[in-house]
């Protein structure tokens, strides 16, 4: 007699193949479902169809004698999964606020979830995200080239993320049930191949997707990009007012604030640290909408294209705190020539930057707070004062 997981899993022609094929089918089976409930971190799929082809066709072997067998195919069966969850489970580990999964021969991460299971904890993740093209662990530096099956999934509190230009797949459900989310801001210059499901109940109609103003044509006949309702191009925020470029360091970002300059057709602004390396490269047009970056990732001011004004300001994030950088911005026409060109230098604030003060003296930073001599003094537009307002020869 039949059971009804006798149906399922044994059709009518079980009994025409041989007793040897019906034990590589059963192991392929369960290899199968084992790996995909893994891949899935879902317990459910492992035992359920683990148990169920274990006990209708693999143990009827072991009545008839054949059990060694049996357990020899098992044994090397076994042997395999812990290598392969040894290299899907890496480690879960929390970097600035983000869990990772770590490949330590690509040194590659993967954005995913706290816990070994996705549905381990719920909203570990809320408000706004920005992820980092690459993070430290360890002493050890990853690029940061994935978001994990239901990274994001069931985080009812997470309003905002930004995916840097170094992800290059995001796995099924990264952010299904993700209800309160209303903007994505995307640096990828070619949208990424994602799989039905990746944003299943997001209202897609009501959330804003920001990518490069010279992607916005890609993403809007992309598959599932294509269904978000509002795409727009990343851009710097208007400025009214300002006739000099202002920098403002914080601990792990410096806001950039620059006028326009006349019959420039673009704006290229490249931050390099102490020793020369470039850190970020970012390219505005004349609009002020981000065409092209590379390396960090920086944020987003949140604001639509609009008509070119006096200036534009712009945030970059992912500096190192109490680092001096060295920052460029050059004006240039339409056929990529220079018309203007300068270079200013700040400190992030953070760490120990209480003799970085002449460092930052004849420099345009608003308000930056340092500490000398054991007294609070204010740097603001190349002056140093004091908290009660007096200026420091």
């Amino acid at each position: 007699k039949s059971s009804q997981i006798d149906l399922i899993i044994r059709p009518t022609f079980w009994g025409h193949i041989t007793r040897g094929s019906r034990s590589k089918i059963a192991l392929f089976f369960l290899t199968y479902a084992i790996f995909r409930g893994i891949y899935l971190h879902n317990r459910k799929i492992i035992t359920t169809f683990a148990a169920a082809i274990f006990l209708k066709i693999l143990l009827p072997p072991f009545r008839e004698g054949r059990g060694r067998l049996i357990m020899k195919k098992l044994f090397t069966l076994f042997l395999a999964l812990v290598a392969s969850v040894g290299i899907i489970y890496a480690s879960d580990t929390q970097v600035d606020g983000i869990w990772y999964d770590f490949d330590e021969s690509n040194k590659t991460a993967t954005v995913t979830y706290r816990g070994s299971y996705f549905d381990s904890y719920y909203d570990e993740y809320s408000g706004s995200v920005i992820i980092p093209s690459s993070v430290t662990y360890n002493d050890t530096t990853y690029s940061v080239t994935s978001i994990g099956y239901a990274a994001f999934g069931d985080c009812s509190k997470l309003t905002s993320v930004t995916i840097p230009n170094s992800v290059t797949s995001i796995g099924g459900e990264a952010f299904a049930f993700c209800k309160s989310l209303t903007s994505v801001i995307n640096y990828a210059t070619q949208p990424q191949a994602i799989d039905i499901g990746v944003f299943l109940f997001v209202d897609m109609s009501a959330c804003q997707l920001y990518v490069l103003s010279t992607s916005v044509g890609l993403y809007q006949t992309a598959e599932e990009w294509k269904d978000f309702g509002n795409i727009q191009p990343i851009r710097a925020e208007d400025i009214t007012d300002v006739s000099e470029t202002i920098i403002t360091p914080s601990e792990n970002e410096v806001e950039i604030t620059w006028p326009t300059v006349s019959g420039a057709a673009s704006y290229e602004l490249v931050i390099k640290d102490k020793d020369g390396n470039i850190v970020s490269t970012l390219i505005f047009n004349a609009n002020g909408q981000l065409t092209s970056m590379a390396f960090n990732a920086p944020s987003r001011n949140g604001v639509p294209a609009q008509t070119q004004n006096a200036g534009f300001s712009f945030t970059i994030t992912g500096l190192d705190s109490g680092t001096g950088y060295d920052l460029t911005l050059t004006a240039k026409d339409n056929s990529g020539n220079a018309i203007q060109t300068e270079t200013i230098s700040f400190v992030t604030t953070g760490g120990n930057v209480s003799t970085d003060i002449d460092q930052l003296q004849g420099h345009k930073v608003q308000s930056t707070k340092v500490i000398k001599d054991g007294q609070v003094l204010i740097l603001r537009n190349g002056k140093t004062y004091t908290m009660r307002g007096q200026e420091v020869k």
